[in-house]
């Protein structure tokens, strides 16, 4: 079936109960360590990540590889475990990393007055991550002593801890070069680096969760704000072509369609415009070009398109939002009135698209709901959303407006 493109890769792991950061139920001694299968070690590292509430879902990839996206301050990163852990990776690495995600490298290396952020590496495909190898902390030493059985506490744990580190580094390095980059030069998205960010949390007021699943096809209870999103055949090759265009930068655009019954349908995906500013982790779009070529797109229907929301991409699979998207999709959700849809898309290594519904609380928290996908026009059921306008129909609707004063 053609919506069999939208299949997930990666499974979220859930848990039913939180522990502070840092908090394990039990410390094992060095005597049950050596004691522990290579499957229980694995699965000791994943139970850690559950309970460290970093305020995004663990992933489990189709290879069984553990993911959990992290931040520290307004760093993002992604912690990847190896399905081989605690052995080597097949390339004899090891099989626990921290890749950067936002700032990037290239990112880093401007805020550094062109200096290279330290300790780090670059995987066979080119991706950057830190190879804790430096200060009193060495990942090579640390597994060493894991892998003997000689470790107490998980090595995720420890890698965490590292990286909190490292980023108080390399943010007090930047604030030295703080007078050579003035607030007005910084990229938007890189701005929050010269300030004080408070940390991500999972959940908001009232206990509600930021991320829930909605999708019925995973056994999960629908949002009746939105059960589900249907894309037309034009707009998912739309978003399939810019974001291939831009194969190695972030992109994105706005989403335009009906919705009926809870339903979303998506006719219509546009790009971010001739003016658009492209970087590795983020992207600037062209607001004057998006709200003039959704006016132009909106108005060729005899029932002219709303604005449903919006897609860009993300590096690797990273499939959630960051802290400077949270403010772009909630400002969103409240000018459409009724919350909104938002997509990201991923290449690991196929296209891979996920919708959410965006709502945003009273307080300005931002919820997401995880949305079943279907592809085709075929899943468009009442056929009148998809129709041309005629030239009557144009010249109907300007009387009306005409008669309205507009």
């Amino acid at each position: 079936m053609r919506d069999e493109r939208q299949t997930l890769t990666l499974h979220t792991i859930s848990t039913s109960a939180g522990l502070p950061f840092g908090v394990m139920p039990r410390v094992a001694t060095i005597t049950d360590m050596r004691k522990l299968s290579d499957a229980q070690l694995f699965e000791r590292e994943r139970d850690y990540l559950l309970s460290a509430n970093l305020g995004f879902p663990l992933r489990m990839t189709a290879d069984r590889d553990l993911q959990q996206p992290f931040q520290v301050d307004s760093f993002t990163f992604l912690l990847t475990i190896h399905h081989t852990f605690p052995r080597r990776t097949e390339r004899l690495d090891l099989p626990i990393r921290v890749y950067l995600v936002m700032p990037n490298e290239e990112e880093l290396t401007r805020l550094l007055s062109g200096r290279r952020p330290w300790d780090i590496r670059h995987d066979a495909g080119g991706s950057a991550y830190l190879a804790c190898e430096q200060g009193r902390f060495s990942l090579f030493q640390e597994y060493s002593r894991f892998s003997s059985g000689r470790a107490e506490r998980p090595l995720s744990e420890k890698v965490l801890s590292h990286v909190r580190q490292w980023v108080r580094g390399v943010r007090c390095a930047i604030e030295s070069n703080r007078k050579k980059y003035p607030h007005g030069t910084l990229p938007p998205s890189l701005r929050d680096l010269n300030r004080t960010v408070a940390p991500f949390s999972p959940a908001a007021v009232g206990g509600r969760a930021k991320y829930t699943d909605g999708r019925l096809s995973a056994g999960r209870k629908e949002n009746p704000r939105c059960r589900r999103v249907v894309l037309s055949d034009r707009a998912y090759i739309q978003i399939y072509n810019e974001s291939r265009a831009r194969i190695r930068t972030e992109t994105g655009g706005l989403l335009l369609g009906h919705y009926e019954n809870g339903v979303w349908y998506v006719v219509e995906a546009s790009d971010p415009g001739i003016n658009a500013k492209f970087f590795s982790a983020y992207h600037e779009g062209d607001d004057v070009y998006e709200n003039h070529v959704c006016g132009v797109i909106s108005r060729t229907y005899k029932h002219p398109l709303v604005f449903l929301g919006m897609w860009h991409r993300h590096p690797g699979s990273l499939d959630t939002f960051s802290s400077t998207d949270d403010v772009t999709n909630g400002k969103y959700a409240v000018s459409a009135g009724n919350g909104c849809v938002s997509a990201i898309v991923n290449y690991d290594p196929d296209f891979r698209l996920t919708f959410y519904y965006v709502e945003r609380g009273r307080q300005g928290e931002v919820y997401y709901t995880r949305i079943d996908t279907q592809v085709g026009d075929g899943y468009i059921a009442n056929k009148e959303m998809m129709k041309l306008a005629t030239i009557a129909d144009v010249n109907e609707r300007d009387a009306a407006n005409d008669s309205r004063g507009r």
